[in-house]
């Protein structure tokens, strides 16, 4: 195995843990909280929105006319 590809697959395997470890605390975070499930689900949704538009627009990804009315 060549070291570019090693490099990659501990980099994949990093970004599965921290994936898995994030997944794996959410209903620990439901209880935690003692809110209601839709309540959670909401914010978990608006902020994970939040997210994507921040690294779409980082990406560039959101110029004008990328998406034609049609395709909304």
């Amino acid at each position: 195995m060549a070291s570019d590809q090693r490099a990659e697959w501990g980099a994949g395997s990093l970004k599965m843990a921290i994936a898995m470890i994030i997944s794996g605390t959410v209903g620990w975070f439901v209880l935690a909280t003692d809110l209601p499930a839709l309540t959670v689900v909401f914010w978990r949704c608006a902020f994970g929105a939040l997210a994507m538009a921040l690294v779409c627009a980082a990406q560039g990804l959101l110029r004008r006319g990328m998406l034609a009315r049609r395709q909304l």
